[in-house]
C-alpha cells in the first residue's frame, strides 16, 4: 500500500513539472536542431552528393531533414554554400541558393571558365517557424577539363601517307590494294588487313610497320634510296593509333550511363577482400564514338579511380590506382578489359572512403608529359581534357 501511495505522488510532481518549468522542460529542446524560442528546428544531416554532371554544372543531393511531423517535414526549405575551399563553403557569406520547401535536390550550373576546378558544397536546413539546422559537412565535385576531340583522323591524316612515292614514282597504294594485304584501298580494309597495327599503342606500331618493310625487300627496293619519306610518315600514323585510330573526329566525351537499367548494381563499392583493403566496381563507360572497326572495347578507355576519407578530402590531382611506388605514377594505367564490369582494389586503412571512376578516352591519354613524374597542371589539363564529364561519388564504409 505505501508503494502504491508513493507512485501516486511520483506521478502527480510529473505531471506538474510542465507547468512550474515549462514545456521544454521535458521536450529534448537542447538536441539537434533545437531552437531558442522554445521550438524544435529539422533534424538534418547534410549535404551527401555533390557529382559533377558537365564541364559547368554541379548536381547536388541531400536527405529530407526530420522535422516534428511529416507536414514539417515537407515545408523545410534549404540553404546551399560553395567556395573553392572547405573553409569557403563553411562560411554563411557563401550562399549561392536557397530552394523551395520539400526541395532536396538543386544544380549549380553557370560555372563557366572553371573547368579542371574542384568545388566545395555545404547544406543547411530551414523550418517554417525559421529554426535553422547548421550542418558542417562538405561534399565536393570536379568540373572536368572541356572536352576536346582528337586532332587525327584517317583521311586526310593517315589516307595520305599510302600515296608516299618511292625513287621510281610508285607509291603504297599503287601495291596494297584489294589485291595485296594489307590493303590500303580504304578505312575499313586497311584495319582489317594490316597486321602491324597495334591498338592504341602507336610507337608499337609503328615497329611493327617498320619490321613489316624490311622483312619484304624486294617490293620495297625503290624506298631505300629516299628513306625520309618513310621516316616521315611516323608521326602521323603513331598519332592516330595512339588516339584510337578513328575513321571521324571523337566529339563525345566518355560518359558513364547510370540510369540505363543494364548497369543497375554495377557502380559501387565494398570492403576487402582482405581487411585493410577496398574494392570498387564499376561498368564500361559509353564512347560509340571511340569504338573500335573490330567492335572491341578493349583498351578503349582508361580508368581513374579518385578516393578520399570525404568526399571534400578526395585527391583529385592524384588518382590512387595510378600512384605505384617506384614506378612512373601517370602510365600505370587501368584500362577496360572488354567485359561489361570491372572493378580494382587498393589499400585503404581508414573506416571509411569516398571513391569516383573517370574514364578517359584515347584522344586524351595519348597527351605525354614533358616531365613525366611531374606534370604541370597545364599539361594535366591537356590530357585529361577528354574525361567523362559526369561522375558519382561510392561511399564505402567498413
Amino acid at each position: 500500500m505505501r508503494i502504491f501511495t508513493a507512485l501516486r505522488f511520483l506521478l502527480a510532481i510529473l505531471v506538474a513539472l510542465p507547468s512550474c518549468f515549462g514545456s521544454d522542460a521535458l521536450s529534448g529542446s537542447s538536441g539537434s536542431g533545437a531552437s531558442s524560442g522554445g521550438h524544435i528546428g529539422p533534424g538534418f544531416d547534410g549535404i551527401t552528393l555533390a557529382s559533377a554532371i558537365s564541364t559547368s554544372s554541379v548536381s547536388l543531393a541531400w536527405p529530407m531533414a526530420v522535422g516534428a511531423t511529416p507536414a514539417a517535414s515537407s515545408n523545410v526549405k534549404y540553404h546551399i554554400y560553395s567556395g573553392a575551399t572547405p573553409e569557403e563553403a563553411r562560411s554563411n557569406t557563401s550562399l549561392i541558393a536557397s530552394t523551395f520547401p520539400g526541395v532536396t535536390s538543386f544544380v549549380d550550373s553557370g560555372l563557366d571558365g572553371m573547368e579542371f576546378s574542384t568545388i566545395y558544397y555545404r547544406v543547411t536546413a530551414e523550418d517554417a517557424e525559421g529554426s535553422i539546422m547548421d550542418s558542417s559537412k562538405i561534399a565536393s565535385a570536379r568540373l572536368p577539363s572541356k572536352y576536346i576531340a582528337g586532332t587525327s583522323v584517317y583521311s586526310p591524316n593517315v589516307e595520305s601517307l599510302w600515296l608516299t612515292q618511292d625513287s621510281s614514282g610508285n607509291s603504297c597504294i599503287t601495291c596494297h590494294s584489294s589485291a595485296v594485304e594489307p590493303d590500303f584501298s580504304s578505312f575499313s580494309s586497311f584495319l582489317n588487313s594490316a597486321s602491324f597495327v597495334i591498338p592504341y599503342d602507336g610507337e608499337a606500331t609503328w615497329n611493327e610497320f617498320v619490321l613489316d618493310f624490311v622483312n619484304n625487300p624486294i617490293p620495297h627496293f625503290g624506298y631505300w634510296s629516299v628513306p625520309a619519306r618513310i621516316s616521315d610518315m611516323k608521326a602521323p600514323l603513331s598519332t592516330w593509333i595512339a588516339e584510337g585510330a578513328l575513321e571521324v573526329g571523337d566529339d563525345v566525351p566518355p560518359i558513364f550511363q547510370f540510369d540505363a537499367i543494364a548497369n543497375a548494381g554495377k557502380y559501387f563499392g565494398e570492403t576487402g577482400p582482405a581487411f585493410n583493403e577496398m574494392t570498387v566496381h564499376w561498368f564500361e563507360a559509353s564512347d560509340p564514338e571511340s569504338l573500335p572497326l573490330n567492335g572491341s572495347t578493349t583498351g578503349q578507355l582508361e580508368y581513374h579511380i579518385y578516393v578520399g576519407a570525404s568526399s571534400d578530402t578526395i585527391d583529385w590531382l592524384n588518382p590512387i590506382n595510378l600512384q605505384n611506388e617506384g614506378t612512373n605514377p601517370y602510365y600505370q594505367e587501368l584500362f577496360s578489359t572488354g567485359l561489361d564490369e570491372m572493378s580494382y582494389t587498393f589499400e585503404w586503412t581508414d573506416r571509411r572512403c569516398v571513391a569516383v571512376v573517370r574514364a578517359l578516352d584515347a584522344s586524351g591519354r595519348s597527351e605525354t608529359f614533358v616531365d613525366p613524374l611531374n606534370p604541370t597542371m597545364e599539361e594535366l589539363a591537356l590530357r585529361w581534357r577528354n574525361m567523362s564529364t559526369n561522375e558519382r561519388e561510392i561511399v564505402i564504409s567498413r
